[in-house]
Formats: C-alpha cells, structure tokens, sequence
C-alpha cells in the first residue's frame, strides 16, 4: 500500500504541466544579459524582491517593445534568484510550441515547481490534489486557488520572499488569454510570500488589467529608459561581439572602427534585437565574409529612432537581410514563389515544424524549403538536420514581413490571409484521405490517439485557426471544403475532442468556426 507522502508526491508529479521553466530544453538559445549589462533594472528588481516591507508590490511588470530585452532581463533574474535560492517557479511563454503558450498550463506548472522549491508547500499542494482530484484540469479561477493560493496560505514556517517569473504573458494563447492575465495580475498576489515578475508587451488588454491594479504593482516600461543608459549596454554587448569576429574568420580582413561601432548603436537605439540581429547577420557563416556584411549595414540607412517609428532602423536590417538573401537579379518568379510559401508558412503556422513535417505538409521536398531559407540565419532558427525544428529567432521578424508599413519591399511583403487560406488546403489534403482511410477500417471517428499521425494531428487542431484567418478561398479550395464539412464534420469533431481531451470546449468553438466560415463561403446551409 503506497504510504500518504508517495500519493502527494504522485499526484503532484502526474500534474499536467510545460517544460516552461527559465532553464528548460526549449530555452537552450535563451540569452542573458551581457556582463554589465541593464544594471539599473537588475538591481531595481532585486531591490524589489527582498523589499518585504507591507508598502512593497506584491507584483512587478516590466514592459517593453518588442526586441527591447525583456526576456533577457526576466531570464537573467531568474537565473540569479535560482542560484540564491529564491525562485519559486519560472513559466516563459512563447509562441512557438503548444504547451508554452496554453494557459490551461500555466497554473499547474508553476504549482508543480513550488512543490520542488520546499517541503512544506509541496505537503500542502499534495493535500490539495488529494482533496480535489481533478485541480489541474479544473477551471483557471480553481487552479490557482486550489494549487498555489490555498497551499501557499496554510503554511507555517516564515519565509523569506518566493520569486515567480512570468515571462512574455501577451504569448499566452486561446480563449482564455484574457482570464490568465487577469487571475496572474489580480488573483497570484494573495498567494502569501509570493513575489510575481511579469514581462509583456504593452497590448491593450494587459494595459487594461495592470491599469486597475496600479497602486498595488511596480512597473517599469523599458521605452522610457534614458537614450544613454540602454545605448551604453547595447555598445558594451556590440564591442564584445565585435571584438571576436577575428577569432570567428581568422582567414578574413576583419577590422572595425569606433566610429562603424557608434553608427550601430545609433542605429539601435533601445532595440536590443536590432543588435542581436546585426550581430548574426554580420557572423553569417553562409557568407563568410563578416567586414562585406558590416559594410552593407552601415550602407543602408541613417538613424532614425523615434517614439512614433522605434522600429525604422530594424526594418531596414530586415530588409537588407532578406536582400542579401536573394538579391534583385535573383528575384524569379519561381524563387520569390518558393520564398513566399516557405517563410510565409513558417511564420503563419500554428506551431512549428521540422523540414520533414513542413515538407509533407506543403507538398514538397526538403530541398525545396531549404533552398528558400539558406541565406536567411540571421533571422530564422534553420536546423542542422530534417528533424530540427524549423521557426524564427524573435517575434519581431514576422510582425515586420507582414505589415506592409515595416515591410516595403513587396517582393518580401508576406499576406497573412493567403498564407493561412493555403495552410487551410493543406490541412483539409490531409484530413480527407486519413478519414477515408478510417471509414475503410471501419473505424470513422480515427480511433485512440495513438492512431493520429503527426500531421493529422496539427491539421485536425489548426484547421480553424487557418480558417479564421481567411478573406478569400479559391474555387477548389471551397469544393474540397465541402467535400470535408459534407462528409467528415462528425469524424473531425470527435478528433479534435480525442486530441485535445483536457480542452473539450475548443472543439466546439472550432466546429462553430468552421461552419461559420463554410457558410460564408456558400458551402452548405443550415
């Protein structure tokens, strides 16, 4: 018979939950800050988290732009914390895996890392699963009461501040996006000890949250550091990097000047991912020649920051990236058509894929989507082998190719409803013949889990997002629509329930999604 510790800590350990933290696989490129580097915001949030004071926030946001270094800063304190043992838990949103940006997630995890932080908490989570079975499955507003408030305020034994990093929130996905912030801002805080670091971007539904809290959070907002003081560690993080290409090509003329260095930093002005990006773009080892690259860089704009336009010069690196990656001569028909279907499905998809899967997935070979993305490291995470996972290096890339007022050189311009309306087609190309195939078995609905292929299963959970994503369908792509929705409807929803148990409502709002789109395209009535 198990003993009572052995069912807490099997429950625990059976919560469902992302490999989320600060120091997961999924973060192996994750940066931290440069020595020396944002002194000022470290030791104001280190200040903060061993202020326990009763005046003291409970919570920290951190806002910022996009390629500002937010997720740096957050990955460098949660580090540090960890290492001086204050960190409670870590939980890094990101876009690109469907565990990392589920909110259903997000509770559960960082309840399954506050058990491994101490004894006592884990006793009290324990106790809490043994009383409700079901808490890491429950809905958002009883997750984080039954796992991390309730616990956290039966302990006994003073403690000394629990850091909770939270990083990149405006990445959660779904439905329940705006829940998630809400109970993170509004709700996390009453869990006693607790000290919560959040970082975002400023979006509309976060600003309007934080704004009713306002008196009870400490906030910084990047873009409102002083010029000097983020040119400072920008030029300290470019000087290192630069100062190692020679190392880098030691068969290359490599040299730069004070003053190439100090065009740099203008050019980034607060933009840390402009750096990172000049850095990569320069150390291309397609190319090979790190002081060609320095110069097209410095050749293709003047500094031009402002509040209304923080990202002109990054846009300008971007295009001169994608520029070099095939020059004008370049441009055929058939080049810029492949260019459009790979980089526009790698920045469209709703998680990313490896070379095989992509390439199964458009009908393709290999080759063909390696040809398209060869020239382009500087902005995309391109695998050493067909099984790496294929994405971008930081999200900043897709919000520039696809806004046409970043982005003005159309022959790169990605457009998000074509892309998605191809996507949706390739989607319906797959579920059509694997539902034929299981009719055939006499199996329609698709059988266990087991029985999905990866494919299937992305194209049976994304359908809808592509779908809905749509203006227009060509003419085949409505009859094989029809086709689907006609015959297969039933089968797909009761897939879509298999494949995401833990979610049961999504598959209705996909089902209503599609319907709603099948109609809008004349499909079929009701």
């Amino acid at each position: 018979m198990l003993s009572h510790y052995t069912l807490q800590y099997t429950k625990i350990y059976n919560l469902p939950r992302a490999q989320a933290s600060y120091n997961s696989f999924f973060r192996n490129d994750a940066a931290s800050c440069f020595e020396g580097k944002r002194l000022t915001v470290r030791k104001e949030i280190s200040d903060w988290i061993e202020n326990t004071g009763s005046d003291s926030p409970r919570t920290f946001w951190l806002s910022g732009l996009a390629g500002i270094g937010k997720s740096t800063i957050a990955q460098t304190v949660a580090a540090k914390a960890d290492a001086d043992g204050q960190l409670g838990a870590s939980f890094f949103f990101s876009r690109n895996a469907d565990s990392l940006k589920n909110p259903s997630l997000l509770f559960p995890t960082l309840a399954f890392q506050l058990s491994l932080f101490d004894q006592e908490i884990e006793h009290y989570i324990g106790e809490a699963i043994l009383a409700n079975p079901d808490a890491g499955s429950a809905r958002l507003v009883d997750q984080i009461q039954q796992l991390i408030i309730a616990p956290l305020q039966k302990m006994t034994t003073p403690t000394r501040p629990i850091l909770v990093v939270i990083d990149a929130l405006d990445e959660c996905a779904g439905t329940a996006k705006e829940e998630v912030i809400r109970l993170v801002v509004t709700e996390l805080p009453n869990a006693p000890s607790l000290k919560i670091l959040i970082t975002s971007r400023p979006e509309s539904e976060i600003r309007t949250i934080i704004k009713s809290q306002q008196n009870e959070l400490h906030t910084i907002i990047l873009n409102n550091i002083e010029d000097p003081v983020v040119q400072d560690d920008i030029r300290k993080f470019l000087r290192f990097r630069l100062q190692k290409m020679a190392a880098l090509f030691p068969d290359c003329d490599w040299h730069f000047t004070e003053d190439e260095l100090e065009q740099l930093v203008a050019m980034a002005a607060k933009l840390f991912i402009f750096a990172v990006t000049v850095m990569k773009y320069i150390e291309d080892r397609v190319v090979m020649d790190p002081r060609a690259q320095l110069e097209n860089l410095l050749s293709i704009t003047k500094p031009d920051f402002s509040e209304s336009n923080p990202y002109a010069d990054l846009n300008s690196v971007y295009l001169q990236v994608l520029s070099s990656a095939i020059p004008k001569a370049s441009r055929t028909k058939f080049v810029m058509k492949r260019f459009q279907t790979v980089v526009g499905s790698i920045v469209s998809l709703n998680k990313p894929f490896s070379y095989n899967e992509l390439a199964k997935l458009l009908n393709v070979k290999v080759a063909y989507i390696k040809a398209a993305i060869n020239a382009l490291h500087s902005v995309l995470v391109v695998p050493a082998t067909d099984d790496g996972i294929l994405g971008v290096y930081h999200k900043s890339f897709p919000d520039f190719i696809v806004d046409p007022d970043r982005c003005r050189n159309p022959a790169f311009l990605v457009d998000p409803p074509a892309h998605h309306a191809r996507l949706a087609r390739a989607c319906i190309e797959c579920l059509i013949p694997f539902y034929e195939e299981q009719q055939r078995l006499s199996d329609p609905y698709g059988g266990e889990l087991s029985s999905y292929p990866l494919l299937v299963r992305y194209s049976a959970l994304s359908l809808s997002y592509h779908l809905d994503r749509t203006q227009n369908l060509d003419e085949e792509t409505i009859e094989r629509l029809s086709t689907f929705v006609s015959r297969f409807t039933v089968a797909w929803y009761i897939s879509h329930c298999v494949l995401d148990s833990e979610n049961a409502k999504n598959a209705f709002i996909a089902l209503c999604s599609v319907s709603t789109v099948a109609v809008r395209f004349f499909v079929y009535s009701f």
